[in-house]
């Protein structure tokens, strides 16, 4: 789609952005997922899972993409990703937040294409700029209602709104789960009550946004939504830089515990909603033989090019995996051993190539419920 300037006068702006396009590029998830599988080194990482959420078993062979956009300065603008090849008649939606500096798709479009041909309408809302957080919430309800009033016109996917997630990394998450109580607020039902949050290294507590998007209130989302939050390890480890700002939540947290004071905020002011729908696991780093699994802030995307961020175990049996079970769970009532249950499955980060297991997801359960959190990991 042809997108429209409404402004001039952003020559160094467009000159960044056209030096970020030359240098990085998307994924190409259908390589990905015919890789050979074949380790030809002394020592390879894990491939792909061979079956589950994570892995390259999709019922869609292809995604299909709008961009609802007015131009540059449309606050609600969005790009909507939808499974095609084949095209399902309905299908449960997505509504992934993405972070502070991040209303460009493309550092996360590999993982949504992937959720896409999952089964699932995926719903990439900008929200505005990163200099205005007190608009965000209102320009993201517009950008969802807006959304799934364009799927309801032919030749898109029938939305099931009744059957809809919300899914936010870093500042994304805290917004997710802030979204979730004012629709629960709202008497108007403006927008859909989503059915399970899910948050990727959620963070954002001690930037500008947080008076205008926040977590200290969520006391009206439904005890039946599920939420599964997911931190990465070294936003958990970034708590002992600053021990003194993240020992509980009566003082402004350090950005070291950010994530982590995140995490315990949302937990400890959701206890509506049981332990049997709400989780927190962590996904570890692994590193052997000068090759690494970094479980990083910034994990979850996954960019090709020069400013390369690998798609790799992390990614496809950590995020990825976490994310589409936790959706098949809650959107369409199938239990599976992938999020909410603690099992080998959904703990497991694959093998490397000799056969070792790479170091296994952790639940976070009882360091935020009875403050028992380790202080060093296994």
């Amino acid at each position: 789609m042809q997108i429209r300037l409404k402004h001039s006068g952003l020559v160094m702006v467009l000159i960044m952005m056209l030096g970020t396009a030359c240098a990085t590029k998307n994924c190409d998830l259908e390589q990905i997922y015919q890789s050979d599988r074949v380790c030809t080194e002394a020592l390879c990482p894990p491939a792909m899972p061979q079956d589950g959420p994570g892995s390259p078993l999709v019922p869609h062979a292809d995604v299909k993409v709008t961009v609802l956009s007015d131009g540059m300065f449309d606050a609600t603008r969005s790009v909507i990703f939808e499974p095609s090849s084949p095209q399902p008649e309905r299908a449960p939606v997505l509504f992934f937040l993405h972070g502070f500096f991040d209303a460009d798709p493309r550092p996360y479009e590999t993982m949504l294409r992937h959720f896409a041909r999952k089964g699932y309408i995926v719903i990439y809302p900008s929200y505005g700029f990163a200099w205005n957080p007190k608009s965000w919430a209102d320009n993201a309800e517009d950008a969802l209602r807006r959304a799934l009033d364009e799927l309801k016109k032919p030749g898109h996917i029938r939305p099931e709104e009744q059957r809809l997630a919300f899914v936010g990394h870093s500042m994304g998450g805290i917004l997710a789960l802030h979204l979730a109580e004012r629709a629960a607020k709202d008497t108007s039902k403006r927008i859909p009550q989503p059915k399970v949050l899910v948050t990727l290294d959620g963070a954002g507590i001690s930037t500008i946004a947080y008076p205008y998007v926040s977590v200290d209130e969520l006391s009206h989302i439904p005890a039946s939504t599920w939420l599964l939050m997911i931190m990465a390890q070294e936003s958990y480890q970034g708590r002992f830089q600053d021990a003194h700002h993240c020992e509980g939540d009566d003082k402004n947290p350090a950005m070291a515990c950010n994530a982590f004071s995140f995490t315990r905020r949302a937990w400890q002011n959701t206890p509506q909603i049981p332990l049997d729908r709400k989780t927190a696991l962590m996904i570890q780093s692994d590193s052997r033989q000068g090759i690494t699994l970094r479980s990083a802030h910034n994990a979850v995307q996954g960019y090709c090019g020069v400013f390369s961020q690998p798609i790799d175990a992390i990614d496809t049996w950590g995020y990825w995996k976490l994310t589409v079970g936790a959706l098949d769970e809650a959107l369409r009532d199938e239990p599976g051993p992938y999020a909410f249950t603690q099992t080998q499955e959904r703990d497991s980060v694959g093998l490397w190539s000799d056969g070792q297991p790479v170091k296994p997801i952790l639940s976070l359960e009882s360091c935020l419920q009875k403050g028992l959190c380790p202080d060093q990991l296994r």
